[in-house]
C-alpha cells in the first residue's frame, strides 16, 4: 500500500515490481539532462526552430552521445516549473561523464542557452529502473 491510498491504493501502483529488483535484460545507462526555459529573446517560432536546430548540431558533432531525445514540457497548471524544454543525451556505459560534460560542443550550447537567457539545469541521470505495470 502508498502512505494515503489504504486499502484503495491503484493495483499499477503496488511496489512488487520495485521490491523485485531489476530484470537482467535492463542494461544500466547514463544520461545527461539538460532542462531549460524557452528563449525568451526570440519570437515563439524562431526559438523553437532554433532549439531544435541546436540540439540537433550538438547531438551531431558529440562521438560520446549513442542517443538524444529532445521533449517540449508543458506543465498541468498552476504547479508547472519554469523550464519548458528537456534534452536527453544518453551516454553508454564505457564512457565518462566527466569526458562528456567537458566537451566543447555541450559547453557551447550551455553557454549559448545562457546567453539567451533559458537558464539551463544539468542533471546527471543514472543506473534508470524501469518499471512497468503488472497485469
Amino acid at each position: 500500500m502508498i502512505a494515503g491510498w489504504g486499502e484503495n491504493t491503484p493495483p499499477l501502483w503496488r511496489l512488487a515490481p520495485i521490491e523485485r529488483g531489476r530484470d537482467s535484460s535492463q542494461a544500466q545507462r547514463v544520461g545527461l539532462l539538460i532542462l531549460f526555459d524557452r528563449l525568451a529573446r526570440m519570437p515563439i517560432g524562431e526559438a523553437c526552430d532554433w532549439t531544435r536546430a541546436e540540439a540537433r548540431r550538438l547531438v551531431g558533432s558529440m562521438e560520446s552521445v549513442e542517443a538524444a531525445r529532445l521533449t517540449a514540457l508543458a506543465g498541468t497548471g498552476r504547479d508547472h516549473g519554469s523550464h519548458d524544454w528537456m534534452l536527453e543525451l544518453m551516454i553508454p556505459e564505457d564512457v565518462g561523464i566527466d569526458d562528456v560534460i567537458q566537451e566543447p560542443a555541450l559547453r557551447d550550447f550551455l553557454g549559448d542557452l545562457r546567453l539567451l537567457g533559458a537558464r539551463p539545469t544539468v542533471l546527471i541521470a543514472s543506473d534508470p529502473l524501469t518499471l512497468r505495470p503488472q497485469r
